[in-house]
């Protein structure tokens, strides 16, 4: 793939003009109507390729394109990084097989109707156990954001909850500082065996294992490492949001709220039916997809 080297390398170049890109297009079959997309600017014919729908066209010209076109950045890379040469038609070649796969794949029995419905609600630690579940909330993302959490028992009671009004940030954000917010406050009242609830993925990825030394929210994330350090018994575990009622009542009161900072011996009476049906045990239907 030497040729692509040639000339300046600007993006309409690379996946447009250069002698290498030429011929490899000429070997993809195009639909004819496409030809007028010759004319347009860079951006604009990618876009046309890419959103490409016609009736008549029923081999998936835009899948076709998309991967043409991460194909010839992939051997790009290949050829500047590894000096690993190709001919135009391996290039063609790896596109057909690559299209085939994923086709194959789109269309396999375990791809579709894949979706399952499951139930889940909010359940009780083990004895000796307090749960924390903490939540992020914020209105616009970013906009005014909160945070809360709430302490309960094993027999789901209250122990103590809390709102934060963090400023104007993102949803990340709100909920670090509810893993944060609560984590200290776990700390201050001496609670030693703690199961940690978040419906955030990103946040517990982000605390488990992220290089933060350059992240936005890098300090918070450190902070939150830190006071898990100093919880002789934890467990963090991920749920889904329908187990995370309180608490995101909780954060949106944090959003909404002008006091900096709430804690709430006892529950809220706007929250006390969220209350009483996590401790009856009611579960929520939600779809997911089996990993």
């Amino acid at each position: 793939m030497s040729t692509l080297s040639r000339g300046p390398e600007t993006l309409n170049h690379l996946f447009r003009e250069c002698v290498f890109t030429c011929c490899l297009w000429s070997l993809i079959t195009a639909p004819p109507d496409t030809i007028s997309y010759q004319d347009l600017d860079f951006q604009s014919w990618l876009k046309a390729h890419c959103t490409y729908k016609a009736a008549s066209y029923t081999n998936g010209w835009s899948t076709m394109f998309s991967f043409t076109i991460w194909a010839i950045w992939y051997f790009r890379n290949q050829l500047v990084h590894n000096k690993h040469h190709s001919s135009v038609s391996e290039v063609k070649d790896f596109v057909y097989k690559k299209v085939g796969e994923f086709n194959q794949a789109l269309n396999s029995p375990s791809t579709r109707n894949s979706s399952i419905t499951i139930h889940v609600g909010w359940a009780a630690p083990s004895s000796g156990f307090i749960k924390l579940n903490t939540d992020g909330s914020a209105l616009g993302n970013p906009g005014l954001a909160g945070a809360g959490g709430v302490f309960r028992d094993e027999l789901g009671r209250w122990i103590l909850g809390f709102s934060h009004h963090v400023g104007h940030t993102s949803s990340l954000a709100a909920e670090l500082w509810a893993i944060r917010d609560g984590l200290s406050i776990a700390l201050s009242k001496g609670f030693n065996k703690i199961v940690l609830e978040t419906d955030s993925k990103i946040a517990m990825a982000l605390i488990d294992k992220c290089n933060c030394d350059y992240h936005s929210l890098g300090t918070l994330v450190t902070d939150c490492r830190i006071l898990l350090g100093h919880i002789p018994d934890l467990q963090i575990k991920h749920i889904y949001r329908e187990a995370n009622a309180v608490a995101d009542q909780l954060a949106k009161k944090g959003a909404k709220s002008t006091n900096h900072f709430v804690m709430y011996n006892s529950c809220p009476t706007d929250l006390g039916h969220i209350l009483y049906s996590d401790i009856i045990g009611n579960l929520f239907p939600r779809t997911v997809v089996p990993i």
